[in-house]
């Protein structure tokens, strides 16, 4: 029988011995609470594991099995490393559906939303962090912009009008919160994202 059969009985055990405050079972209780266990053998197999791992011993009545201290102990040890997988499991599902509502290209569409027209200039002085490489950032900016201008001029168009010698993006036509696709976004701006 796998180990994996023998940690899911450990842990069940446990609980059961917990909420009943009786140590006592059977492979028929076995085969009840751990649904991977279908067959009698399964359980008298987990059983005589659990038997020779020294955390079950034989009770007076016959078929009838007792989780000693050892097994008790081990349950416990048992139920805490699963939960900590399932944590860890929880943590890496969470992170892989994160929003990614703070990268540079989200950030920099919402500022387009709110402002209405923006230069590369003051996008970059509203969205750099300090210490930030702000060069690197305002030539993002202008790849972005001039990207989703050239891939939806009916959403982003230029401006006629010049700030301080610097182009002016306006949003034309406001398509929501989800910024233009990024499918046919050049490679050098993808490797740009933040």
């Amino acid at each position: 029988m796998s180990q994996t059969h023998t940690e899911s009985a450990l842990i069940v055990l446990g609980r059961k011995v917990r909420l009943r405050n009786l140590p006592y079972f059977n492979a028929h209780d076995l085969m009840r609470w751990v649904p991977e266990l279908a067959t009698q053998d399964a359980a008298d197999h987990v059983i005589v594991a659990l038997s020779q791992l020294g955390y079950a011993e034989k009770f007076t009545s016959p078929g009838m099995w007792l989780l000693n201290t050892e097994g008790i102990e081990a349950s416990r040890a048992a139920r805490a490393q699963a939960a900590g997988k399932a944590r860890g499991a929880t943590l890496t599902n969470n992170n892989k559906k994160r929003d990614t509502g703070g990268s540079l290209h989200r950030r920099l569409w919402n500022l387009l939303r709110i402002r209405k027209a923006l230069t590369t200039e003051d996008a970059t002085s509203l969205l750099a962090d300090a210490g930030e490489d702000t060069r690197s950032i305002q030539e993002s900016i202008r790849k972005y912009l001039r990207h989703w201008r050239q891939s939806r001029p009916d959403v982003v168009q230029v401006s006629a009008k010049r700030i301080n010698g610097f182009v002016r993006y306006v949003l034309v036509k406001d398509i929501g919160a989800t910024p233009p696709p990024q499918d046919n976004l050049p490679a050098h701006v993808r490797r740009a994202r933040r």
